[in-house]
């Protein structure tokens, strides 16, 4: 990333933690990366702008028993075809060896971490050992890049905090492990390596919703799993309650361009990958099309913008694949499935963990 890039992203994520950076350098001014150095070396006291609302918390709690539940093969495999199968559809990802997959989600180091329980430690140490198939969002690329230089990295602030990268890996966490509280422990252990705030709860959230998927569920029970979710993880933010104003105000709203409206207004000014409007946006397209195909309801979300790959695959995962819409690799498919069961039912322990 270049440093204009690195600026810009800075600006667009204090607004979101609820500082005007251009607000001090003039509306019409050209903020130059070292302006942006200083004025983040001074984050901490600047004043807040007026009306904020869904305030980041400043640190997320998942507390859940960790147990081993061994799901019946027999069940867990179609389950396993019809949700990653979605996630590729939804995605239009034709093959994962060619490390398509990977570049989005790095799928295969998730699922190596799924033999043993994620921390931030072990994650980036994967990351490293593993540089090409570490997807490829600013999160990652960053905490890699000061890994590397054996610079401190964790909870260490940059402009890409708050991103939907971790949702992405979610939904492997939520197949993995098919305890739903469980899942949304892996998913914050994953998610802290790179993230903080919105950017952890939000990959919570989608790995609570997955792991309670029953078989045969319809998009509107993907709807309603994150919904549910969203009251299970660590909900004592006052962000959270504006979030809980937002949904019994305008969601689902009269259509699915109204519930688009809302969350480019709501959401004005924030980074284009921040996870919560992007976990919105998935919401409101399960919601108002759940008889669409996984590639249909991509197409929207193509439209929609905001992080257009991360959501198609999300979304996919939880409209669940259509027989006879397109092509899959099945050599692809199945792939996945059989390194997914591979890695279920691993927990690292029996005792209660928070994150």
């Amino acid at each position: 990333m270049t440093r204009s890039q690195w600026s810009d992203a800075a600006i667009r994520q204090l607004w979101a933690e609820g500082i005007d950076g251009r607000a001090l350098f003039g509306p019409d001014a050209t903020v130059k990366p070292h302006q942006v150095d200083n004025l983040l070396q001074h984050r901490s006291e600047l004043p807040m702008r007026d009306a904020l609302k869904y305030r980041s918390p400043d640190e997320v709690r998942v507390g859940a028993p960790l147990m081993a539940l061994f799901v019946e093969q027999g069940s867990l495999v179609p389950w396993l075809e019809r949700l990653l199968g979605g996630a590729l559809q939804g995605a239009a990802v034709t093959g994962v060896q060619d490390g398509q997959l990977d570049r989005i989600t790095h799928w295969r180091l998730n699922l190596a971490l799924g033999h043993g329980f994620p921390t931030p430690d072990r994650v980036v140490q994967l990351w490293a050992d593993h540089p090409n198939r570490v997807q490829d969002t600013p999160a990652e690329q960053q905490i890699l890049h000061w890994h590397r230089g054996h610079e401190p990295w964790l909870t260490r602030w940059h402009p890409y905090r708050e991103g939907s990268g971790a949702m992405r890996r979610a939904l492997l966490w939520g197949a993995i492990y098919r305890v739903p509280e469980q899942a949304a422990v892996a998913a914050a252990g994953d998610a802290r390596a790179a993230y903080s705030g919105w950017g952890i709860w939000t990959a919570a959230v989608v790995a609570y919703a997955v792991s309670g998927l029953p078989q045969g569920w319809t998009p509107h029970d993907g709807a309603r799993r994150c919904l549910y979710a969203m009251t299970r993880v660590d909900p004592k933010w006052p962000g959270i309650a504006d979030l809980d104003a937002l949904l019994r105000a305008d969601f689902p709203g009269g259509s699915w361009d109204a519930w688009r409206h809302t969350i480019d207004r709501e959401f004005s000014g924030y980074p284009d990958d921040h996870s919560l409007p992007n976990l919105l946006l998935i919401l409101g397209v399960l919601y108002w099309y759940p008889e669409a195909s996984p590639e249909e309801t991509g197409d929207l979300l193509q439209g929609a913008g905001w992080d257009v790959l991360g959501n198609r695959l999300i979304a996919g995962a939880l409209m669940g694949r259509r027989a006879g819409r397109i092509d899959i690799d099945p050599d692809a498919l199945n792939l996945m499935v059989e390194a997914t069961v591979k890695a279920h039912g691993h927990p690292p322990n029996a005792r209660g963990q928070g994150i």
